[in-house]
């Protein structure tokens, strides 16, 4: 089992490979909020959003980088409810694989389905601790 801290975002205890943050299938929870004026033509942009396929709950979608960013699909905000515990637990093993197949060590993640979804957070901590026993990392940190 890794050392698991507890921590809030801007007092990391280490430094990390991964950050896996929760997410809605729309992108839109972790999308920057600054207006930014673009080059591209109004054309070429229309066309990128028309063909824009959605990620499914329960997926993940990855942004290289170091840390790499591991977006965990556990919203939809056309359902009702918005989040429910199989999604969660599906794209924590998601993303738990992921980094494991990249041989990472050191991981943040945000409680899935806790800040947006209202799942318990102890029901959460429980399920991490029950998928964390099939990996060999050496630190989590949690992003209070």
């Amino acid at each position: 089992m890794p050392d698991v801290f507890i921590a809030p975002a801007d007092q990391a205890p280490f430094d990390v490979q991964a950050v896996i943050l929760e997410e809605d299938t729309g992108l839109i929870l972790s999308a920057d909020t600054k207006i930014r004026l673009v080059q591209e033509h109004p054309v070429r942009l229309m066309t990128e959003l028309v063909s824009f396929e959605f990620p499914a709950v329960g997926e993940t979608v990855i942004q290289q980088g170091n840390p790499c960013f591991i977006f965990a699909v556990v919203i939809d905000l056309d359902q009702s409810p918005i989040c429910c515990r199989d999604w969660v637990c599906a794209a924590l093993q998601q993303s738990l694989e992921l980094c494991s197949q990249r041989q990472m060590t050191h991981l943040a993640l945000q409680p899935l389905g806790c800040r947006y979804g209202q799942q318990d957070p102890a029901w959460f901590f429980q399920e991490l601790k029950r998928q964390l026993l099939s990996h060999h990392f050496s630190g989590i940190w949690l992003i209070a």
